[in-house]
């Protein structure tokens, strides 16, 4: 099904993962925590996906009493900061985790893959933001965020800068560059998220091809 270059072990039990899961799809004009093509919903293929690599999966939203809990394991984290975003979710998820860095994704991208995840880790070392690119493409919402980006983080949202990238500059960060490092022919297909309809109508389309399944 997918062709990767082969892992080292990677103990990714130490971390926890964190879902982003509020927003109000205003350009999809479908809620995406409904979100679902031939391969499922996407939040629970995500959770499912996270609970087998990870210790501990947190769900953040906003609206934590019209969402049940997807899985028992799943441990739902309201926003702290109601109206900050994804930003305020990352917030709210790293103070709720035990673990000094967590990974991070939002709940709109259908076909994350592990080995991506597995070849982000391999790259930890002391930085406090470690996300990956595809040329320009800068995926700020895959990746692995420490516990001192949380200072910076209130900063910027008691300034009103609710850009996820925002606070970048203030601690160490690092982007890895996965074109030429990376050798996995689905890559475009794995860091694809669902912000329009446009972006529905591929993901739909990929999850019905017969190379997916």
């Amino acid at each position: 099904m997918h062709r990767v270059v082969a892992s080292p072990t990677v103990n990714l039990k130490q971390y926890d993962a964190i879902l982003l899961a509020g927003g109000q799809s205003r350009r999809l004009k479908t809620d995406k925590l409904h979100l679902e093509l031939a391969h499922g919903r996407v939040l629970a293929h995500l959770v499912d996906l996270c609970r087998d690599l990870f210790r501990c999966v947190f769900l953040i939203t906003d609206r934590p009493g019209r969402i049940p809990a997807p899985h028992p394991d799943v441990r739902m984290v309201a926003d702290e900061i109601p109206g900050s975003g994804p930003l305020g979710g990352l917030l709210s998820g790293l103070r709720a985790s035990s673990s000094d860095r967590c990974f991070v994704t939002a709940c709109d991208l259908p076909f994350l893959h592990p080995e991506l995840i597995r070849f982000l880790a391999r790259r930890i070392g002391n930085q406090d933001v470690l996300v990956p690119a595809r040329g320009d493409f800068i995926e700020p919402l895959v990746g692995f965020y420490s516990k001192g980006c949380c200072e910076a983080i209130r900063r910027r949202i008691d300034d009103g800068d609710l850009r996820i990238r925002g606070f970048w500059t203030e601690v160490r960060t690092e982007i890895v560059e996965l074109d030429g490092a990376f050798d996995a022919p689905d890559l475009r297909t794995w860091l694809l998220n669902i912000n329009t309809r446009h972006d529905l109508e591929i993901a739909e389309a990929v999850a019905a091809s017969e190379s997916w399944r």
